[in-house]
């Protein structure tokens, strides 16, 4: 199994954005209660370090042959993280996070229970749509078309011979309700080419 994504964490060209100061876009939104804790000065080393150790664990399950059991450990610790500390990465990470995640998420012959893990790790990530611009970030569509139209229209789903636990289905779909702010201009158009063929006014 091949997963094809960007691997590459850092970014050497410089997104155009709304103007903002260095310090408030260095992370993307950090948890705002961490303040008052009585270990905050601890926090950000903390951080940092549980950060790194995610982000080159994920890179070494990817880089050669895809080990599932560590990418699933890898990204529970990353909700772990997010729950704990935000969204406090930078925006070149958050998108490289979210690319890892589409990734996976439209790898074929996914468990469906590891499918529903990523497909409501990468809801977390992209639902905030005021940390991403669509110049940020561009999704393929089709892969996720794929994937929606194994477990829904294909032959084998039809016929009752997919079985899958039962909030998958439902965690694909709002998964394409987020991400499709995503997609490229394009693919409206792409969309009408490959759809448009199959449409008739008498069919069921």
């Amino acid at each position: 199994m091949i997963l094809q994504v960007f691997l590459r964490v850092g970014c050497d060209k410089k997104e155009s954005r709304n103007p903002r100061t260095e310090k408030t876009m260095k992370f993307q939104r950090q948890n705002p209660y961490n303040k008052f804790l009585p270990y905050v000065s601890d926090l950000d080393s903390d951080a940092e370090k549980y950060l790194a150790e995610i982000k080159s664990n994920l890179f070494g399950c990817l880089k050669s042959k895809v080990d599932t059991v560590q990418i699933e450990k890898w990204m529970t610790n990353l909700q772990k993280y997010i729950a704990l500390y935000g969204f406090k990465f930078t925006l070149e990470d958050h998108v490289w996070f979210i690319k890892v995640l589409y990734g996976l998420l439209t790898t074929p012959n996914v468990d469906p229970l590891n499918l529903e893990k990523y497909g409501k790790l990468l809801i977390s990530m992209v639902k905030k749509k005021y940390l991403l611009l669509k110049a940020d970030l561009i999704l393929d569509w089709k892969p996720l078309h794929n994937l929606i139209f194994k477990y829904e229209d294909s032959s084998a789903a039809l016929r009752g011979m997919i079985k899958v636990q039962p909030g998958l289905k439902a965690t694909l779909r709002t998964v394409v309700k987020f991400t499709r702010s995503f997609f490229s201009h394009e693919s409206t158009q792409e969309m009408l080419d490959e759809w448009r063929p199959m449409l008739c006014p008498f069919d069921r």
